[in-house]
């Protein structure tokens, strides 16, 4: 398995060798920018290893540097260590998944030793559950959620409501105290994945009406960390309606609530949600303090802990920490860590991939490199329709506006304006 440092070695020494071959050609980095048709502040980045470029970024610098096939070939064998890496993820998921037992069945999630255990509670219907069926239960549920940003919403949306119609049979009968609030718990989870993925779908009315019946749920429950999950969830829809202190509201009670219950990655989840609302209402300061104190719950964290509901790690702050520097107007900064958690992303979260590309290109675009901003934008915009979902169809308009005084120039620029119009 190739070692992730090593493609970050092979990165940073090609980006010497192209600043040693500028260096001798005697042309400073404003002097070869014309000729590779990016940006001063690329050739930058690429010599420190910073950003990636695509091969004719490389054809000519090594045309105009007179290298002699030098830089291509060394940008080649990069290019063929990041290829096997994601091979050897991919395969690594495959065995992985199968590992699990989990397949997909008509497009919907199904763990394979869940099935039977959820038929076998609901045909008790009012009888008692057998505790062990709950842990089946509620471990599947988890399981989904914890899958969803890997996965399209419409392929978890049947499994979803199958087993939103199990519990609620079965909260109808008479169960015991203890195991009716874990049947709550599992009501909330499911009703606030129920609403997620309305949301994702672009159906906010129906994900509002989950979210406050998931809390509803929660608070029968007594479970303090499953309420600040679902407020937290819950906070996205008013940030993307232009509603930022609704936002913030939600996520000052899910704060309160999840003390001392939720996990540190949900503790810093939140607070990256209120970094963003804070910086929507151009209050920087309160969002650079939000997303310090996010950084500092996730240093607890654990990794790799089976029930968590929340996934949330320094791939995705980095997004978040980008996005704040975006919208404060320091684009070298925002660059910076944006290019960081696209470079820890895996490939098969397309949803945040796609999202954290927008805000790239967003960038780009304000440093004035609209070639490789095009380019993300395309890269974020052509991916699967079914992982289109409405954060990032509302993240495409907002570039729209940008780009759109570039169109008539500017070829790759018409072919973004004419994608985020099909949306």
């Amino acid at each position: 398995m190739i070692d992730p440092s090593e493609i970050v070695a092979a990165r940073h020494a090609l980006g010497r060798l192209l600043a040693k071959h500028r260096q001798a050609a005697g042309l400073n980095q404003h002097q070869l920018a014309p000729h590779t048709h990016y940006s001063r502040s690329t050739i930058a980045n690429v010599e420190t290893g910073r950003q990636n470029v695509p091969r004719d970024f490389w054809e000519h610098c090594d045309q105009a540097l007179d290298a002699r096939g030098g830089l291509l070939a060394a940008f080649d064998r990069l290019d063929a260590l990041v290829r096997q890496q994601r091979k050897e993820t991919a395969r690594l998921a495959d065995a992985e998944q199968a590992a699990v037992s989990v397949s997909h069945d008509g497009g919907a999630l199904v763990a394979a030793s869940d099935d039977e255990a959820f038929e076998l509670a609901e045909a008790l219907g009012r009888s008692n559950v057998a505790p062990h069926a709950l842990d089946l239960l509620q471990a599947s549920v988890v399981q989904a959620i914890q899958t969803y940003s890997m996965v399209p919403p419409p392929s978890l949306l049947e499994w979803v409501q199958a087993r939103l119609r199990a519990v609620i049979s079965l909260l109808r009968g008479g169960q015991p105290v203890t195991q009716r609030r874990r049947l709550c718990t599992i009501a909330g989870q499911l009703a606030g994945l129920r609403a997620w993925l309305a949301h994702d779908m672009h159906e906010p009315v129906p994900a509002i009406s989950f979210y406050h019946v998931a809390a509803t749920a929660a608070r029968e429950a007594e479970d303090r960390a499953l309420y600040a999950w679902v407020l937290g969830n819950h906070s996205r829809i008013p940030i993307y309606e232009g509603e930022p202190a609704a936002a913030l509201t939600l996520i000052e009670e899910a704060l309160e609530n999840g003390k001392g219950h939720a996990s540190p990655a949900t503790e810093a989840w939140l607070l990256a949600q209120a970094s963003r609302a804070y910086s929507t209402l151009s209050d920087h300061a309160a969002g650079g303090l939000a997303l310090a104190r996010a950084e500092r719950a996730l240093d607890r964290a654990e990794a790799d802990v089976a029930d968590e509901i929340v996934y949330f790690d320094g791939a995705r702050l980095a997004a978040f920490v980008g996005h704040h520097h975006l919208l404060a107007g320091h684009a070298a900064i925002a660059e910076e860590h944006i290019r960081s958690s696209l470079d820890r992303l895996r490939p098969e979260q397309i949803k945040h991939l796609a999202l954290t590309r927008l805000d790239l290109a967003s960038v780009l675009l304000a440093q004035g490199e609209l070639p490789e901003a095009c380019e993300q934008a395309i890269a974020a915009l052509t991916i699967p329709a079914d992982q289109m979902i409405d954060s990032t169809v509302r993240r495409a308009r907002q570039l729209r506006a940008s780009m759109t005084q570039h169109r008539q120039g500017f070829g790759p620029a018409r072919d973004v304006v004419a994608l985020i119009d099909r949306l």
